[in-house]
């Protein structure tokens, strides 16, 4: 080969490796873009079109949009022991649509004098079509009383996604876990049908994720932390129970 040839060749060489080296600069950017705009929309669809504050067991019956435009955010700064469950969702229901959350929780506790010596979380009473976030920590439990992260008596087409109460990789929990951080068990209305806990991180002293009389309910993808009894407990009588790729950590 010539020695023109070579140089010929070495020319489009050099040539080509700028041109490469644009084209990755520009598709980083537009991976940027993109992660960019679902950040934005993703804090667009949890813009609260109401907040409200309470001190007492706050109780949702009926459609949510009676309280203001979704989602809905509750901020509970209960002391301790509460005059009840943090939250309670008696036939409550939001707009059917999965895509998007209808009810933000704030629920404040520290284990000890503030938060609910109660369930953080109750659902009851066939509530239906609810999308749910946030967090929820308890105050002390006192004497016999019953204390869940959340228990579900009832319920239909019920998601908590990527929610939140203590600290299971920290091994920090603020509810006793009764029934379990995670309780889902028919007590009255419908019996729970596709109650579940998306992406969730749920620690409990006593044990943290149980489930009973329901139809598709359970977990998945979640973690779970506990410290006394067992991290997930499925009955006998749960039919067709969701437990897939939950992860379960004893402190």
């Amino acid at each position: 080969m010539s020695s023109r040839r070579l140089l010929f060749l070495l020319v489009l060489v050099l040539l080509a490796v700028p041109a490469a080296g644009n084209g990755a600069v520009s598709g980083d950017s537009q991976s940027g873009a993109d992660a960019a705009a679902s950040t934005a929309r993703t804090a667009a669809a949890l813009d609260p079109g109401r907040v409200i504050r309470t001190r007492r067991s706050w109780e949702c019956r009926g459609s949510l949009r009676r309280y203001g435009r979704l989602p809905i955010k509750v901020i509970s700064r209960m002391p301790n022991p509460g005059n009840g469950d943090a939250i309670r969702l008696v036939g409550c229901y939001g707009d059917g649509n999965r895509r998007t959350v209808d009810l933000i929780l704030d629920v404040r506790g520290n284990g000890r004098d503030r938060g609910t010596g109660y369930d953080a979380v109750k659902i009851g009473q066939s509530s239906r079509d609810l999308v749910v976030t946030g967090h929820a920590e308890c105050g002390r439990k006192r004497g016999d009383f019953h204390q869940d992260v959340v228990q579900a008596m009832s319920g239909r087409r019920i998601t908590f996604r990527r929610f939140r109460s203590g600290a299971p990789r920290e091994h920090r929990w603020t509810c006793w876990g009764a029934g379990g951080g995670w309780f889902v068990a028919h007590g009255n209305g419908v019996m729970p049908r596709r109650v579940v806990c998306v992406r969730c991180r749920i620690a409990a002293y006593n044990q943290v994720m149980r489930i009973h009389d329901s139809v598709r309910s359970g977990a998945r993808r979640s973690i779970f932390g506990f410290h006394r009894s067992y991290g997930i407990f499925i009955g006998p009588e749960a039919i067709r129970p969701v437990n897939r790729r939950n992860r379960v950590i004893r402190f």
